[in-house]
């Protein structure tokens, strides 16, 4: 998409989507966070796996050839077992 190009709408309704699906899922794992705790866990969620991926894409991941999956996963497993604690 252009730099200066506005924003579809259809991506915000379908990034809300996503929030959604993730704030359900968190709540499983932490069923005492309240509803706006959720929202706060789930865009900080959203924004490492999202950094984590833009600086793969960048080449300033410094990743030591470890696998991008397996980076993803231990910030998403390390994130499930320890947020609202």
């Amino acid at each position: 998409m252009p730099k200066n190009a506005d924003v579809p709408e259809a991506y915000y309704k379908q990034r809300k989507q996503l929030f959604l699906h993730i704030e359900k899922h968190l709540s499983l794992c932490h069923p005492n966070m309240s509803p706006a705790q959720l929202v706060l866990e789930t865009r900080a969620l959203w924004a490492g796996i999202q950094g984590i991926c833009t600086l793969s894409i960048r080449n300033k991941l410094d990743d030591d050839n470890l696998p991008l999956e397996s980076i993803v996963n231990t910030l998403v497993q390390h994130f499930l077992s320890t947020q609202g604690e």
